[in-house]
């Protein structure tokens, strides 16, 4: 049995998108591609790096490449292990991953906080084989306590059984508690009576055509416009789920899909001084806070946010910028989940006027050509946050595919901002018989090590 721990570090699993070469010459802004200056190799060379990486293999770079110092949020230096020892200071960090293979522009850790803090009362559903069975496990799981006034989620519902149900053949089961019933990946739901009830009228109205189902982007979709749980219940979810990350050494977790709920809460965690680990939050595109953040620099004061944040006071919750979904491939979803491309420039360059950054979830095919169709077009500033890119078909407790997060950035070359990741084997190899995945060890992220394992670190 997978323990809950590793359950949650699934959800902040990674893997690779920008190994295509047609997506990557789209997804880097053309400034950020270019050479260095002479001035700024020269002005790399000087200053004494601040963390100095020992690896086993760094992608792109020569072969002989062994090293990263950062200094900053800045790569310094990028080659052999003698190339970086003029670089070393007393308070240099050291870190040390002789058989680790670096990557640029993923991040680790972007994770549904909302849906790791619900895992530990969430029900699963993956041993049901019939009807009988799922309405066996809802009436076992004393969804009333589970709920405390809230809703519940059930998790790991086999599709071909999803398929076959409707909401009144779980409203007798749930006793009249609203529930969230999610397949085994992610990609179909079922939603009960009461659960309708709390969705939006146009939510509630498509899903009452189908009995309570929704599969792809209505899925999706009526997971975002479920009500936030009540702060008496999101605030202890959210600290188990956190203190577990930080009990397997993540020391900073990038949060999509966030609403001022999720912030208060988080934020009030600190205030109490249970807070376990650095907080960055990309509001949800679709909730109001979200689209008010781009439309002025000051928009959490409008939207409330500043009744949770304290302005220019350091804090270990820091909102990013927003989230959106932009997947094409399902067109019998809300169509207010379909994005034109003036849509997606208006948003990219609304949040580079105002200082933040865009994070878009590219789940289809045709919405990933979109999205690089879209950033070609662009002439942004070269000092513009990079555009980040999430490729996820599902978020899953276990089994099924794995979310995928990049942040699209410069290469490993001395002047790109450092934002890599350390992988316990080349993640784009096929593995060998008996070998096992490839495993995000270390992301560093605009500057900052976040240790993810240490199963890989020479100690």
């Amino acid at each position: 049995m997978i323990s809950r721990a590793s359950c949650i570090l699934l959800l902040a699993a990674v893997t690779q998108l920008c190994a295509c070469a047609t997506v990557r010459d789209f997804l880097i802004p053309p400034a950020r591609l270019a050479a260095p200056s002479a001035q700024e190799a020269h002005a790399s060379k000087a200053p004494m790096a601040d963390v100095v990486l020992h690896v086993g293999r760094i992608a792109g770079a020569d072969p002989e490449a062994r090293s990263i110092a950062v200094r900053g949020n800045r790569i310094v230096s990028v080659g052999p292990s003698s190339q970086v020892e003029s670089l070393l200071a007393p308070a240099t960090q050291i870190l040390r991953y002789s058989s680790s293979f670096v990557r640029a522009g993923a991040i680790a850790t972007p994770v549904r906080l909302d849906a790791a803090a619900m895992l530990s009362d969430a029900v699963d559903l993956h041993i049901a084989t019939q009807p009988a069975a799922v309405r066996g496990l809802l009436a076992d799981a004393r969804l009333d306590v589970r709920a405390a006034g809230d809703w519940v989620w059930g998790y790991g519902l086999r599709k071909e059984l999803l398929r076959t149900m409707t909401a009144a053949d779980i409203d007798a089961s749930t006793g009249g508690v609203p529930v969230l019933l999610t397949s085994e990946d992610g990609q179909a739901a079922l939603l009960n009576s009461a659960m309708m009830l709390l969705e939006p009228p146009s939510m509630a109205e498509f899903l009452l055509r189908d009995g309570g189902r929704a599969e792809g982007l209505a899925a999706l979709a009526a997971w975002h416009r479920a009500p936030p749980l009540r702060q008496e219940r999101l605030r202890p979810l959210l600290l188990q789920a956190l203190t577990e990350m930080q009990q397997q050494g993540i020391t900073e977790v990038h949060v999509v899909g966030g609403s001022h709920a999720l912030v208060e809460a988080l934020v009030m965690l600190e205030h109490d001084r249970r807070l376990p680990l650095r907080c960055v939050v990309f509001l949800d595109g679709e909730l109001p806070e979200g689209r008010a953040l781009l439309q002025t620099s000051d928009a959490p004061t409008k939207q409330g946010l500043a009744t949770v944040m304290r302005p220019n006071i350091p804090s270990l919750v820091r909102v990013a910028g927003v989230q959106f979904w932009l997947d094409s491939s399902n067109d019998a979803g809300p169509p207010h989940l379909h994005y034109t491309d003036a849509q997606l420039e208006e948003w990219i360059l609304a949040a580079d006027h105002t200082g933040h950054q865009v994070a878009l979830n590219a789940i289809s095919d045709d919405a990933t050509a979109q999205l690089a169709r879209v950033l070609a077009a662009l002439q942004r500033p070269a000092t513009a946050l990079p555009v980040r890119v999430e490729h996820a078909s599902s978020f899953l407790p276990r089994g099924g595919p794995v979310p995928a997060a990049l942040a699209v950035t410069a290469p490993l070359v001395p002047g790109s901002i450092a934002d890599f990741v350390l992988w316990s084997r080349d993640p784009d190899a096929p593995p060998q018989p008996g070998q096992p995945r490839a495993e995000p060890l270390l992301s560093m992220v605009g500057g900052q090590p976040s240790i993810l394992s240490f199963a890989d670190r020479d100690m």
